[in-house]
């Protein structure tokens, strides 16, 4: 009998999205909760509140979720949300699916929430007790060790009361799952002692065919946002480094595509260099894509870019597919995810590679692609199954 997984209430759209069809094809039923329309039955839509991105019908998920542009929240309400210590703004979304799965509960053998944003996790407790089912909690980053929000980086205050809300919400969870000990090494010290817990890589599947990028061009992508993703992750301290190179390159010129919601601050930097005389390396913006055309961009690329601050801890999700296109992985910025690397073949230093790669590259024939979807959801079901009478 097929087990009815999740819902996976999700503010990220590749890895839950990849996880479900995966699911799906192995003969499982799963009803996802998402704040995106899709034609299918056991998809249940909750409208964001703040941004109107998410109820455009996109027909499959973006390639990054499309970020709450500040202008259209409510200033008091983020002002009081604020001042009353209350996590971040997705908070007001998970609230409104705790809601809705409380007054239309579902059949389910097991919730999971995924995250960021933690609000998910927050909401759990709610969700679990309106389902009357087992809950695990997926962590695809840290929570207030190395945080990404900006605001529990400033304050200590703040992330004292995330970690007493980690506490409070985890102490009725069933199951923990991260993508890496970095991170499952703080989750685990918020839930009950023994919590069954496991851990799933990031993962992806090959790209579909690729786009036709300029041939006279050095293609160089780069998926996914800048600030809005972490606050360290500087698009022009990237420029400036890449304007540098490009004075000392040979050869064709190089041209970086960015796949990725950028700040209103980003698109102005941009819009200043396309004014400027011929700049030392194009960009090309395209925003937010659909997931198909995001993996179309990869796969088209001379190399792809990954930025990291100097001090990350975290495995970029990226690396899982960018590695899939079997093309050059060019990498800056540095930290303790280098270590967890275990094709370091694919990665190049952005700063010695672009004075040297030439296009037609490619990783080496005996570097692994990776985990794929297929196998990642079998490690979940064997997880899980170990865990079910």
């Amino acid at each position: 009998m097929a087990r009815h997984y999740p819902p996976e209430a999700s503010g990220g759209a590749r890895r839950p999205y990849l996880f479900t069809q995966a699911l799906r094809d192995a003969g499982h039923r799963v009803t996802i909760v998402s704040p995106f329309r899709q034609a299918h039955p056991d998809h249940i839509v909750v409208p964001h509140l703040v941004s109107s991105d998410y109820d455009r019908d996109k027909g499959e998920p973006s390639a990054e979720e499309p970020q709450p542009d500040p202008t259209e929240q409510s200033p008091l309400r983020n002002i009081a949300r604020n001042w009353l210590l209350w996590p971040e703004p997705e908070i007001r979304w998970a609230r409104r699916v705790a809601r809705h799965l409380e007054s239309h509960p579902i059949r389910a053998d097991w919730l999971m929430t995924t995250s960021p944003p933690e609000s998910l996790h927050i909401v759990g407790p709610r969700i679990k007790a309106a389902l009357g089912c087992r809950w695990l909690a997926e962590f695809r980053d840290t929570w207030t060790v190395n945080p990404h929000r900006a605001v529990l980086a400033r304050s200590g205050l703040r992330r004292s009361i995330e970690r007493t809300m980690a506490q409070r919400c985890l102490r009725t969870v069933d199951a923990l799952t991260a993508v890496s000990e970095a991170v499952l090494s703080e989750i685990r010290a918020y839930a009950p002692d023994g919590t069954p817990e496991h851990i799933i890589d990031h993962f992806s599947d090959p790209p579909p065919a690729p786009k036709d990028l300029p041939k006279s061009d050095l293609n160089i992508v780069h998926s996914g946002g800048f600030t809005l993703s972490d606050r360290r992750r500087k698009l022009d301290t990237l420029l400036t480094r890449l304007d540098h190179l490009s004075a000392r390159r040979t050869g064709c010129p190089l041209h970086l595509h960015i796949a990725g919601q950028l700040s209103l601050e980003e698109k102005t930097l941009l819009a200043r260099r396309e004014e400027a005389n011929e700049p030392p390396t194009k960009v090309t913006a395209y925003g937010a894509l659909p997931l198909a055309e995001a993996r179309a961009l990869q796969a088209g690329a001379d190399a792809l870019l990954l930025l990291t601050p100097e001090d990350s801890h975290a495995l970029p999700g990226k690396f899982a597919e960018y590695r899939q296109t079997r093309l050059p992985i060019l990498y800056q910025g540095g930290g303790d995810w280098l270590s967890l690397i275990d094709a370091p073949d694919a990665l190049q230093p952005l700063d010695l590679a672009l004075l040297s790669i030439r296009k037609g590259d490619r990783v080496p024939e005996d570097c692994p692609p990776g985990l794929n979807a297929a196998a990642a959801a079998q490690s979940l079901t064997d997880f899980l199954g170990h865990l079910t009478p």
